[in-house]
C-alpha cells in the first residue's frame, strides 16, 4: 500500500511538474526591478574594485620612487662625504711634506684599491700604504 501510493504521487509529480515549468517563464518568476538594483551593485563593486587595485598600484609606485630618491640622496651623501675625506687626506700628505698629487692620479688610485666585491684585499691595503709613502 506505501508503495503503490508513493507511485501515484510520482507519477503526479512527474506530469504536474513539467507542465508547470512550461507555462511559466524566467521573467515572470524575478522581480525586475531588485534585478536591476543587484546589477548596478555588482558594477558598483568591480568599479570600486578597480579603482582601490588603480590607486593601491600608484601608491606602489611613488613608493618605489620615493625609496629610490632617498637611495640617491644616500648615494650622493657618502660620494661627498668620500671626496671630503679625500680632500682631508690629500690636505694631510701636504701638510706632511709629500708632494700633491693630481685630481686624476686620485681617481686612478681611488678605483684601484677596490676589488670587486667593494673590499680591500692585504695586497691592495699594502700598495695603498706604500703609495701614501711615495714622495
Amino acid at each position: 500500500l506505501l508503495i503503490m501510493s508513493y507511485l501515484i504521487v510520482l507519477y503526479f509529480m512527474s506530469i504536474m511538474i513539467p507542465r508547470f515549468t512550461l507555462c511559466t517563464s524566467l521573467g515572470q518568476l524575478v522581480n525586475k526591478a531588485r534585478l536591476n538594483e543587484t546589477k548596478a551593485k555588482v558594477k558598483l563593486n568591480a568599479e570600486v574594485r578597480r579603482l582601490e587595485a588603480l590607486e593601491e598600484e600608484k601608491r606602489a609606485e611613488e613608493k618605489i620612487s620615493r625609496r629610490k630618491r632617498e637611495l640617491e640622496a644616500r648615494q650622493n651623501a657618502e660620494k661627498a662625504k668620500a671626496e671630503q675625506k679625500a680632500a682631508a687626506f690629500e690636505k694631510t700628505r701636504i701638510a706632511m711634506g709629500f708632494p700633491a698629487r693630481s685630481s686624476d692620479a686620485l681617481e686612478s688610485c681611488g678605483s684601484s684599491r677596490h676589488s670587486h666585491n667593494g673590499k680591500k684585499s692585504p695586497s691592495d691595503r699594502v700598495k695603498i700604504m706604500t703609495d701614501m709613502l711615495r714622495p
